[in-house]
């Protein structure tokens, strides 16, 4: 059996019914399940290797004809995605992306990294396999069984779902409604197209085809950051316009004693927990 290990990501193998076993027969027994657990991880997840690799600057790990090195963002983003189980809000991003290279851009989408609407994500890990295990891994780093969503599900209820079980899986909350990430991104894609081609009045149609509910139709939209407007005309549909997002202030340099702007405060460190950490040194067993 898996029990919590250093990280989510190294979960512990326990031997069960090892009765039969002689003392000196049970810890090589353990040590080869071992190995499989961190081999099956690693192929599985194989796209978080290569992607905490490339922000390593490894890129004798990465697959061949991906290009050069990232460039200094390019290797941020690779990290920061990497260390939060594969995936985050475009906004935490933005400052790195903007200062991407061609070049980073090509290689960052060769490693299956998308840069979507609003979130940055690994498209290969919303594979059923690979939600499953994740899933699990987080249930055992918890201690807490946590059924994962059926096999293509793109939509469920949060309920009372873990956000950060959520996360681990690929699902954004909004509202009562999670939608799956690359679901999202199509449909936050759609939506935008639509609106600028005119005014959006017709969104039912692409939200219900993901599974949701018709009552939840108008808080999804309103999660996704729109809201509904005033009809031009009487018996006209009213429009979804987009809000405004609301401004974020730079951080403010600190100073020194003397009064002369110095370096911006330093973001703390990810926590030694994270479950990524693991991937600086996961290989698989041969």
């Amino acid at each position: 059996m898996l029990a919590p290990g250093p990280t989510p990501l190294a979960p512990l193998v326990r031997l069960v019914g090892d009765d039969f076993l002689q003392t000196g027969q049970r810890e090589p027994v353990r040590m080869r399940l071992t190995r499989w657990v961190e081999a099956h991880v690693a192929r599985v997840l194989a796209p978080l290797t290569a992607l905490a690799a490339a922000a390593q600057g490894k890129e004798g790990q990465a697959k061949e004809g991906q290009g050069t090195e990232l460039s200094g963002a390019g290797r941020g983003i690779a990290f920061q995605v990497s260390e939060a189980l594969g995936g985050l809000p475009r906004a935490a991003l933005e400052p790195l992306i903007a200062t991407l290279t061609k070049e980073d851009r090509r290689r960052l989408a060769a490693l299956g990294l998308r840069l979507g609407f609003s979130q940055v994500f690994l498209s290969a890990l919303t594979r059923p396999a690979a939600v499953a295990l994740r899933g699990l891994l987080w249930s055992v780093a918890r201690g807490t069984p946590v059924a994962v969503p059926a096999p293509g599900r793109v939509t469920l209820p949060v309920g009372d779902l873990p956000p950060d079980f959520l996360a681990a899986i690929g699902y954004i909350p909004l509202g009562a409604r999670a939608l799956r990430v690359d679901m999202l991104d199509r449909l936050e894609k759609s939506l935008a197209d639509r609106a600028k081609a005119g005014p959006l009045t017709v969104v039912d149609d692409l939200v219900l085809s993901l599974g949701v509910p018709r009552a939840e139709v108008p808080a999804l939209m309103s999660a996704l950051g729109w809201r509904q407007g005033r009809p031009k005309a009487e018996g006209e549909p009213a429009p979804w316009l987009r809000r405004r997002p609301k401004a974020s202030r730079a951080p403010v340099a600190a100073k020194d004693a003397r009064g002369k702007a110095g370096h911006a405060p330093a973001q703390p460190a990810p926590a030694s927990d994270n479950p990524f950490s693991i991937l600086r040194t996961l290989v698989e067993a041969p």
